[in-house]
C-alpha cells in the first residue's frame, strides 16, 4: 500500500515514470471496467487510452482523499457514459467483426501510455490552435 501513496504522489507531481508505472498497474482493471459498455475491444482500448489521458491531464486534481483505484474508476464510468450518449446521438456503421478479440495483433507496438498522452496532447493542440505550436 505505501508503494502506491509514494507512486501517486510523484504522479501527480510530474513524475512520468510514476505515472507509467500507475497506467501498467491499473490498465488492464480499467479495460475491463470499459468492456461491457462497447461493442468491440478496440473501442475498449481507445477509451482505457482516453481515461489515461484524462488521469494525467487532471493529476493535480487529486486530492487523496479517496482511493485513487475510485477516483480512476470514477473517471472511466464518466467516459463510458458520455460515449454512450455519443453514440446514441450520432450511432456510426461498423462493418467488422471481432473474429477473436481477445488475441493482439502481431504488428501491435508495444504499450506506451506517454506517447499515447503525447498524441492526444497534440491532437488537442491542433485542434484547439494551441498557441506553442509553430504556425
Amino acid at each position: 500500500m505505501r508503494v502506491m501513496t509514494i507512486l501517486i504522489c510523484a504522479a501527480t507531481q510530474g513524475d512520468e515514470n510514476a505515472f507509467n508505472d500507475l497506467v501498467r498497474r491499473h490498465r488492464c482493471c480499467v479495460l475491463s471496467l470499459l468492456r461491457p459498455y462497447v461493442d468491440h475491444r478496440e473501442q475498449a482500448e481507445d477509451l482505457t487510452q482516453e481515461v489515461f489521458s484524462r488521469v494525467y491531464r487532471a493529476r493535480d486534481q487529486y486530492r487523496g482523499n479517496g482511493k485513487f483505484a475510485g477516483w480512476l474508476k470514477k473517471i472511466a464510468v464518466n467516459l463510458a457514459r458520455d460515449y454512450i450518449r455519443k453514440q446514441k446521438r450520432n450511432p456510426f456503421v461498423d462493418a467488422g467483426e471481432d473474429i477473436d478479440e481477445n488475441r493482439p495483433h502481431p504488428d501491435e507496438p508495444p504499450f506506451d501510455p506517454m506517447a499515447i498522452l503525447n498524441s492526444h496532447v497534440l491532437h488537442q493542440d491542433l485542434r484547439t490552435g494551441h498557441p506553442n505550436l509553430a504556425r
